[in-house]
């Protein structure tokens, strides 16, 4: 099945769009211009800094996750690594929203899902093996093949956009399967924090976790399929 049927993804990632470009309605309405060159430079930079925002913060609210004395202090981080999930979504629509959208974005945004998702992963291993008093094989392996899989997405990824950019064209972006398992790995980090009982938090990230990797290894390929096409572009450039 290619990405273009795959009709249930495309309908909840249009849901998904409609949901944040509504949220970041009163953003887009009080900045908006209608020429980018009027953009002060906050303004024009504004979806990329909530994507380095993104980074930065993933290392904070990990640590504060695992540092958290009281049930209050940790509520609180986990409402902010909600929001650092959710912000995947706003610093999108407000690029598109503001017609700001930008090269720079495009290399940061799927750089900064990565390491919000590698830093939250990790960090559950301690957080568990803690909580449980025990080692889960399972969930170790888990996210050590989850990391080396985002870390050949985004090797692949990078080569497409250095590619794209040599011979002059927009590269695609995000695939909807690579969507798919950003959404399965963002419901797995957030139930093995969020959900109270160590073991069943422990469970559900494994599971949502595993089920994301098949889609881990579909993005990549659409990448790579992508990649030969540029090169095969980049060979025959009158074709």
């Amino acid at each position: 099945m290619s990405s273009n049927n795959f009709e249930p993804a495309e309908i909840a990632t249009s849901a998904s769009r409609a949901f944040f470009r509504k949220l970041v309605s009163p953003i887009v309405e009080r900045y908006k211009q209608d020429d980018p060159a009027k953009y002060p430079w906050f303004e024009k930079n504004l979806a990329n800094l909530i994507s380095l925002a993104r980074v930065i913060s993933s290392f904070i609210i990990v640590r504060g996750l695992l540092n958290s004395k009281t049930d209050d202090s940790r509520q609180l981080y986990f409402a902010a690594a909600c929001i650092n999930v959710a912000s995947d979504g706003i610093d999108g629509e407000i690029a598109r929203g503001l017609g700001t959208v930008s090269k720079t974005g495009k290399v940061i945004d799927p750089i900064a899902d990565k390491v919000m998702f590698t830093t939250m992963a990790i960090g559950l291993v301690p957080f568990f093996r803690r909580r449980l008093d025990s080692k889960s094989t399972i969930f170790r392996a888990t996210i050590a093949v989850a990391v080396a899989m985002e870390v050949r997405v985004l090797i692949t990824g990078s080569r497409v956009g250095v590619q794209a950019q040599k011979i002059g064209v927009d590269p695609a972006g995000a695939n909807v399967y690579g969507k798919i398992k950003f959404g399965l790995q963002c419901a797995g980090i957030l139930s093995g924090w969020g959900i109270i009982k160590a073991s069943r938090a422990r469970k559900a990230a494994t599971i949502l976790i595993l089920m994301a990797l098949p889609f881990s290894f579909l993005s990549e390929k659409g990448h790579r399929k992508q990649l030969e096409k540029l090169n095969t572009q980049s060979s025959n450039p009158y074709n």
